[in-house]
């Protein structure tokens, strides 16, 4: 058929700029201004670190229209699809509904069995969540608990994660404005222990993403807006019940604010060796370039046979690591222990650049004091700041 005669179809391809600008800017909000409506995340962390519980923190909240972690939520009907464990899950809710007072829970509806996220699956989910629909009003939140449970292929692959994805979308796309949340887990060892394990597909696809572990929330991808600051929670232990024998029976509810003691104790444990090797070096306020020399000359001393560049390259990857751990913090371009928000304490550091003038001792390196880069109370308007992106350029000499 040619483009002459194809046929239009029912809606538009395309719309205007001009007809997008003059459309208000609406945030819809489910769990206020945390999560909004008509969105894809994923919520990930190690085994035992408490992702269901947060997220059955979530999905009941929903259900009830009330609050989590002191924001108000928009009652819906919420889809959860359990991949695992539904006795205990079932134990769970048991423990949510007591500690919140027995609220009404009709409108959160979990899966009797797992269910696989391929086109028979997903037209079945969608034509009985239509039947809850009269019921209970619009799907509001799809919860898929665990990604493991219902991808149908490999999750390394990045075909079948891709295939995943657009199932979850699928669904999602079937009830407008409805947000879906991906339960997935992490790594297993030290290297992958901070992202989501499998296809990076999957979070170039998400819109939000949140690291679960040793008692922590962390915001680590907000596409359309800025990211929340991490939240602190632990699980305390509430009665649901007598054995036959008079013993409790308990199960745990997430409260948020504070961290377990023990969870306290874990921040840096989950490192590799690189980055502790790293961390040793940047004991206080240091260059990137410093840092690498230094991160360069100590790895090659303890290994001769392994080239130089290929340290290089390993320093960019563990340097871009410990920033999504909170362990160092970029400003410009030096480097400081812990993330702690105090942007401008350091002075900034610039590339030299022709016609300016500075001094060029780096303040507080501990490596040298001539630094590479330029030190300047005002930055001239050739001077250009280093970027996060410029430090993890794979292309760049680092």
């Amino acid at each position: 058929m040619s483009a002459t005669s194809a046929i239009a179809p029912d809606k538009p391809l395309f719309i205007s700029a001009a007809d997008m600008l003059a459309r208000p800017v609406v945030v819809k909000p489910l769990l206020g201004r945390v999560i909004e409506r008509g969105c894809t995340g994923q919520l990930f962390g190690p085994s035992g670190d408490g992702k269901t519980f947060v997220v059955l923190d979530m999905a009941l909240a929903v259900g009830t229209g009330g609050t989590w972690h002191r924001h108000q939520c928009e009652k819906g009907l919420v889809l959860y699809f359990a991949g695992e464990g539904h006795a205990g899950l079932g134990r769970r809710i048991n423990a949510w509904s007591r500690h919140n007072g027995n609220p009404d829970l009709a409108n959160v509806n979990v899966s009797a069995s797992v269910i696989s996220f391929d086109a028979d699956g997903i037209d079945s989910v969608i034509a009985e969540a239509r039947m809850l629909e009269d019921c209970a009003g619009p799907v509001a939140l799809i919860v898929i608990d665990t990604l493991a449970r219902h991808i149908n292929g490999d999750e390394n692959s990045t075909r079948d994660m891709g295939d995943f994805v657009r199932g979850v979308d699928g669904l999602r796309d079937a009830f407008p404005g409805s947000t879906a949340i991906i339960v997935h887990h992490t790594g297993n060892n030290a290297e992958n222990a901070f992202r989501s394990r499998g296809s990076s597909a999957l979070k170039a696809a998400m819109d939000f993403e949140i690291r679960c572990t040793d008692g922590q929330l962390t915001f680590t991808k907000a596409k359309d807006a800025e990211a929340l600051p991490p939240i602190d929670f632990k699980l305390m232990p509430v009665e649901v019940g007598r054995d036959e024998d008079g013993e409790p029976i308990t199960s745990c509810v997430v409260a948020y604010g504070e961290r377990s003691a023990k969870n306290r104790q874990t921040k840096g444990m989950r490192l590799s060796s690189g980055e502790k090797t790293l961390l040793n070096i940047i004991t206080e306020p240091i260059t990137v370039d410093c840092a690498r020399t230094e991160y360069v000359r100590q790895k090659t001393a303890i290994d001769s046979c392994v080239k130089a560049n290929t340290v290089r390259r390993a320093f960019s990857r563990t340097l871009e690591s410990l920033v999504e751990k909170g362990e160092v913090f970029i400003n410009g371009g030096t480097l400081s222990r812990g993330q702690t928000g105090q942007e401008g304490t350091f002075t900034t550091f610039v590339p030299p650049s022709e016609g300016t003038t500075g001094d060029t001792t780096l303040k507080g390196c501990p490596i040298c004091p001539q630094g590479p880069l330029q030190v300047f109370e005002e930055k001239s308007e050739e001077a250009e700041a280093f970027s996060e992106s410029d430090i993890f350029a794979e292309n760049l000499p680092f």
